[in-house]
């Protein structure tokens, strides 16, 4: 036995050889290269398990418009593309201008024509999306809004609730939790709709008085940031507006393919000089920690401005900190999935803007997973076990709307998945209650078998040895996925009634009849 196990071991760690000499070339070429070696075979069965396919050569790519459609920047933001680090708008000492003072002043959702700015569409009302997936036989539409929080969930379980590294830090942050964020640990759920053979995966639409100051403003923020003063004033502001056209300011998508899932993602932006292959990127806008953390009285902390590169207060490295342990995983995903190179973000207060900073994808690999080597294989891993959630969930209930939750416990290691199979009549009634009237609504169910619960359990091997601590994968190791997906039967009323607060009742501010959300199973506790 020991010398069958020393033999194993030599032929992992040749393999493994193997296919570090392939990572040089690209990703689909290296994936190739791991599969000769049987990478997806690395290790022991699980009582159970399934071994996980999640070979990248199965993904294809479309792209309607090109990406030269998309804008570039304006105001010479351009050039701050291959900048290290934050750039300031203005010296908040010296109050000298580093750019044009167009961009400190951020204009109102009430100031804004909305008639200018095109709507978003979920995937199941995408026409396109629609056409592209009936050509390429695909079964799911999806877009990075839908997936994302979800993919996160998985990464966790398939990680082994892997921390991010706060190493480059400085000491006063180094200090603080490596942890990601509790409110992006508690459960996240999606509506599935059946739509002639496929089903549109669209995001849960909370409630009615849910604050959407940040996205409003981040929609008005991007055109700032593309557009030339006169044309932002002629075209989005309502006093000067001139035209309702839409197609002044079309949507540009990519459109990613893996096995029968059709995924979307939007691009903003695109820029010729930026390095490699990859010329979009996204546009993304992060308000100040007060603000975040005080959601439903955001206008109260208006008044704090970011003013230090290093620190905990009111410094940029705060929130660059927050945005590893929150966002990163899910820009992560998006960036993928849209093949874009990175994330241009505008750090702000609501009011006015204080700074840029172009985050390449590379950099976010290495906070989160340590190289992109490891990141390619959790974005592949983490889609094809989703996509088994699907196949489970649809072939349960294959004609009704669904809803699906799904959470990652820290306690048992494994994904908890709720399967609830809904009306679209509830879903619209839902949509138009307000937090306040639902919090305090008795839980009725309209029959227990109506929502099951299952339990995803993920087994992650490194050169064919089982990880019974936080995953790490260097390039050149081999890694292989098995799992098994259980039905628990029909989900306890109350059990699933808590998971649904909990999915919903994140707002650290919000102030709750019962004290259901500080003692819940499903509260984002890792251990």
């Amino acid at each position: 036995m020991v010398v069958q196990s020393l033999v194993k071991r030599s032929q992992a760690v040749t393999a493994a050889a193997t296919a570090a000499s392939a990572y040089g070339r690209s990703p689909l070429a290296r994936a190739a290269a791991m599969d000769r070696v049987g990478l997806m075979r690395a290790g022991p069965r699980a009582s159970g398990a399934i071994d996980l396919d999640f070979d990248p050569s199965h993904m294809s790519d479309f792209a309607p418009i090109p990406v030269t459609d998309t804008p570039t920047l304006a105001h010479g933001l351009r050039d701050y593309l291959q900048h290290k680090g934050t750039v300031r708008l203005m010296d908040m000492h010296t109050k000298s201008q580093h750019l044009t003072s167009f961009l400190r002043k951020i204009h109102q959702p009430d100031e804004i024509n909305e008639h200018a700015i095109a709507p978003f569409v979920p995937p199941s009302q995408d026409k396109t999306l629609h056409e592209i997936a009936v050509k390429e036989k695909c079964r799911y539409l999806l877009s990075t809004s839908s997936v994302t929080a979800s993919l996160s969930h998985i990464y966790f379980v398939l990680s082994r609730f892997r921390t991010v590294d706060i190493s480059q830090f400085s000491e006063e942050v180094r200090n603080q939790s490596p942890m990601f964020m509790t409110s992006y640990r508690r459960p996240v759920s999606i509506i599935v709709r059946p739509q002639n053979g496929m089903w549109g995966v669209d995001a849960d639409k909370r409630f009615a008085d849910d604050n959407t100051i940040l996205s409003d403003l981040g929609k008005s923020i991007e055109r700032m940031l593309t557009m030339e003063a006169d044309e932002f004033t002629r075209k989005l502001l309502k006093a000067n507006s001139q035209s309702n056209d839409l197609s002044l300011m079309p949507e540009v998508y990519h459109y990613r393919k893996i096995k029968d899932l059709m995924l979307r993602s939007q691009l903003d932006c695109h820029d010729p000089d930026l390095p490699g292959d990859k010329k979009s990127f996204d546009l993304k806008t992060r308000a100040t920690a007060p603000i975040r953390f005080n959601l439903s009285n955001y206008e109260e902390f208006m008044n704090y401005r970011l003013l230090h590169h290093k620190g905990w207060f009111r410094a940029y490295e705060r929130e660059y900190y927050d945005m590893v342990r929150s966002v990163f995983v899910k820009y992560g995903f998006q960036l993928r999935i849209g093949n874009m190179a990175g994330a241009f973000v505008t750090y702000h207060n609501t009011d006015e803007i204080f700074g840029f900073e172009f985050v390449a994808l590379e950099e976010m690999d290495r906070y989160l997973y340590g190289n992109s080597y490891f990141a390619d294989k959790v974005f592949h891993a983490s889609v094809n076990l989703f996509k088994v959630i699907l196949d489970e969930a649809t072939s349960k209930y294959p004609e009704s709307t669904l809803r699906i939750g799904l959470y990652a416990n820290g306690s048992t290691r494994d994904l908890d998945v709720f399967v609830e199979a809904v009306d679209d009549v509830t879903l619209k009634r839902q949509s138009s209650t307000t937090r306040a009237i639902w919090v305090d609504q008795p839980f009725i169910t309209t029959g227990q078998e109506r929502v099951h619960k299952y339990r995803l359990t993920i087994n992650t091997y490194v050169n064919g040895e089982l990880s019974d601590r936080p995953v790490s994968v260097q390039p050149g190791d081999l890694m292989s996925v098995q799992y098994r997906l259980v039905n628990l039967g029909a989900a306890a009323p109350l059990d699933y009634f808590n998971f649904r607060r909990q999915t919903h009742f994140y707002d650290m501010n919000l102030k709750l009849a019962s004290n259901v959300l500080a003692a819940a199973k499903y509260g984002g506790k890792w251990h």
